[in-house]
């Protein structure tokens, strides 16, 4: 008591009452009781939720777990727009807990479409308090978040898909065993991990395949928009049919303005982008946003040893050397900045 910051209370029942370490990431436990109250002590939510772990190493290497929430019905959150799934984030890795909000406040400078909104709580688990957590929107498609058309599931060129790199796309580690498995596709120019977050069904509810017609889809327009990136020049602006300028110079400059390292990471796996979210409109081009995951690597110069780099010291100014090296892929051909500035538009 005592921060002036909102207060979440969360009831369970057994297994979870005493512990949230029993919780898993693929399951969502029902009937669990959500209470919000304000500062002044009125209450602004009250009601039954879905509750599930989050995240990808917070979840499963820290004792202070982010939660994903679906209320049993859409409801206003603390001045948000209704919806029913939000995200309560730990922020554990960051111990200025500011990392995530000042970088959306970053985005809404920028022209981007969407930025995820969110608040600082106090979280307190059947009279536990378990400390401070952002609780923020997760993106969705919806008329107040990601705001396109619904996915059309036969035939998705007059629908809208939202999608993710992540480099998490066929990584496996033992403690990860109640981790959801992604779905997408490597792409073939630049081994790019496109997951696939609305839609993630077919018609019958059951998981997306290969042979699903949104992937084969997808799967197609990425293969021709990464053809067109690779051919960017001073004449050749064909990229641009496939790829919206404006979004893809803010998110460039977000992250270089936060120094987001997993913007441009090679690990685990193959590597590639983390938590990179875009998504395309019916009959449109691919946007990038919105801007997530900053509580770590972001507002720190990369380390010499961190990439096992030898051929440049910090002393060169690491900042200026990774856009090189690092964000714009020369090196190691990640990500396809290293193609787009060779359009002076895009420069």
């Amino acid at each position: 008591t005592g921060t002036g910051l909102p207060i979440v209370r969360i009831t369970a029942s057994a297994p979870y009452k005493e512990s949230v370490a029993s919780m898993r990431r693929d399951t969502w436990v029902p009937d669990i009781t959500m209470r919000i109250e304000l500062p002044d002590g009125t209450v602004d939510y009250e009601g039954t939720i879905s509750l599930k772990g989050h995240g990808n190493q917070t979840w499963s290497d820290f004792d202070k777990k982010p939660f994903a929430i679906k209320l049993d019905s859409k409801a206003k959150i603390l001045g948000m727009h209704k919806q029913k799934r939000w995200i309560l984030l730990a922020n554990v890795k960051d111990r200025t807990l500011l990392r995530n909000d000042i970088s959306f406040w970053i985005s809404r400078q920028t022209e981007m479409a969407y930025t995820i909104n969110g608040e600082f709580v106090e979280l307190v688990w059947n009279g536990q308090h378990l400390g401070n957590y952002y609780l923020c929107e997760q993106a969705r498609i919806d008329n107040n978040r990601i705001d396109i058309h619904d996915p059309n599931l036969e035939d998705p060129e007059k629908g809208g898909i939202f999608m993710k790199i992540d480099a998490f796309l066929g990584y496996s580690d033992p403690k990860w065993a109640d981790k959801e498995t992604p779905f997408g596709f490597r792409s073939s120019r630049y081994n790019l991990p496109y997951v696939f977050k609305d839609p993630d069904e077919d018609a019958n509810g059951d998981p997306l395949t290969e042979s699903s017609p949104v992937y084969k889809y997808m799967y197609d327009y990425v293969t021709k928009m990464e053809t067109a990136i690779s051919k960017a020049s001073a004449t050749n602006h064909d990229w641009m049919n496939y790829l919206d300028l404006s979004s893809a110079v803010d998110y460039a400059l977000i992250q270089e303005i936060t120094m987001n390292h997993d913007a441009y990471n090679n690990w685990p796996g193959q590597g590639g982008p983390k938590s990179h979210n875009l998504y395309k409109d019916s009959c449109g081009v691919i946007c990038f946003g919105p801007m997530w995951d900053y509580d770590y690597h972001t507002y720190t110069l990369y380390n010499d040893y961190e990439y096992s780099n030898q051929s440049w010291s910090s002393a060169e100014n690491p900042r200026l050397k990774q856009w090189e090296i690092l964000s714009m892929s020369n090196k190691n051909g990640k990500f396809y900045y290293s193609d787009l500035r060779k359009d002076p538009q895009f420069k």
